[in-house]
């Protein structure tokens, strides 16, 4: 305020060819033109706020007929100028919301969503981060948590609700804010807009939206920068540098879509592979000795680990149903090996991590050995298994044969 003499200030996270022109008159900008205007790029440039990257879904819906949906930018700003949001259509009883809750088309959505080139996952690269998604009604939300829950059992707990009518004493949005899970928010209205959640790295779109103010309020969910991020282990190797929308509808964002998303391998994933690699190191010639037996007890508990009531587990038991059977595993052949590294430990994306710490720190155990047998250099390995034992509790110490171990490795 020390750079303005006046009797008001107006702030608006509006884009200024959208604001009502009264409001420019008011303001005295008769132009259109704000005394002072600072946009989402700059703000990135400035990282102040992160940018997005667009993927279209593959399961999109057509916008044509979708009422609403054919309105020139002109009308809808006509219509914003006077108070009515073009978003504001009730779908509730509609063609449209019988297609988009019709149970095969859900089950394809969350297959593209939790797959591997769906949403942003977390530091573990087992969990998703933190998403938000937009669904048209109250019974689309509910159904897509319902679909998510028969697909994915394992991962109950996951998906969360979070509407006008489900959020009792705004307590499921307070733990989709402060606790690990829910990691999933789908949402008819009430996250749309002024809901602050930093970790948010996915942003879906299952509704069209008409409006581009509408649309730019729902794209701030997730433009929040990493420096305003407390938990970072839900997110991305631990930093927010982008954040990703999934758009189901073809809405306009102004924006070319990615190709292709390379995303991290979970963490199961990466002890699978490591531990494939291992047995390669030791030898298949070596079969009998106790060291590569250990390794295959590992990876026949890994196997054990996969959730065969899972959707897209089942979907690929046909291919893969060889991996659980006991004569698989009595003589391993390289054809076996690749087999198990490209079509069996996928699956374990599907798994649950349970103490994603703990598995963290078995990666890089299984990475040490993997060295070890090889004959390469372990020093940068050992370091970094030294540096988290140093963060152990005190407590741990006080059992002599976990005091030995760590004065082993340290």
């Amino acid at each position: 305020l020390q750079y303005f003499d006046a009797r008001m200030v107006g702030l608006t996270a509006t884009p200024a060819d959208f604001i009502n022109r009264d409001t420019f008159l008011a303001f005295d900008c008769p132009d259109g033109t704000p005394t002072y205007l600072y946009t989402y790029k700059q703000a990135v440039d400035d990282k102040v706020l992160v940018d997005y990257a667009l993927y279209v879904a593959q399961t999109k819906f057509q916008r044509q007929g979708i009422k609403g949906a054919d309105l020139s930018e002109e009308t809808r700003n006509d219509l914003i100028e006077q108070g009515i949001d073009p978003d504001e259509i009730n779908f509730k009883g509609t063609e449209l919301e019988r297609t988009v809750t019709n149970k095969d088309t859900l089950r394809k959505q969350w297959a593209e969503l939790m797959g591997e080139n769906g949403l942003i996952r977390d530091e573990s690269g087992q969990l998703p981060g933190k998403t938000i998604i937009f669904a048209i009604t109250q019974d689309h939300a509910l159904r897509l948590a319902d679909t998510f829950n028969e697909m994915f059992p394992q991962s109950h707990g996951m998906v969360q609700v979070i509407t006008a009518d489900t959020n009792f004493k705004g307590q499921p949005l307070d733990a989709f804010k402060k606790q690990s899970q829910p990691r999933i928010a789908i949402t008819v209205d009430l996250l749309e807009t002024g809901v602050d959640v930093p970790e948010v790295v996915n942003v879906v779109f299952m509704k069209p939206v008409h409006s581009r103010i509408k649309l730019t309020q729902m794209l701030g969910r997730g433009t929040r920068s990493n420096e305003t991020c407390r938990h970072r282990e839900w997110l991305p190797h631990g930093h927010k540098s982008e954040f990703l929308v999934i758009d189901f509808w073809d809405n306009d964002f102004n924006k070319s879509p990615e190709a292709e998303r390379a995303q991290s391998l979970p963490v199961l994933v990466t002890i699978f592979n490591t531990r494939i690699r291992l047995l390669n190191a030791i030898g298949l010639d070596n079969q009998a000795t106790d060291d590569f037996q250990r390794v295959v007890a590992a990876l026949r508990g890994q196997v054990a680990e996969i959730p065969t009531d899972s959707f897209t587990v089942k979907l690929r038991m046909p291919v893969v149903a060889r991996a659980w059977d006991d004569t698989f595993w009595q003589h391993l052949t390289a054809e076996k090996l690749t087999f198990l590294q490209q079509k069996v430990g996928p699956l374990l994306r599907y798994a649950s991590a349970g103490d994603v710490a703990a598995a963290t720190f078995t990666s890089k155990v299984e990475r040490l050995k993997l060295q070890i047998a090889s004959g390469k250099d372990t020093s940068a390995t050992t370091r970094d298994i030294a540096d988290d034992l140093s963060y152990l509790p005190p407590f741990v110490y006080n059992d002599p044969a976990s005091k030995q171990a760590i004065a082993f490795c340290s």
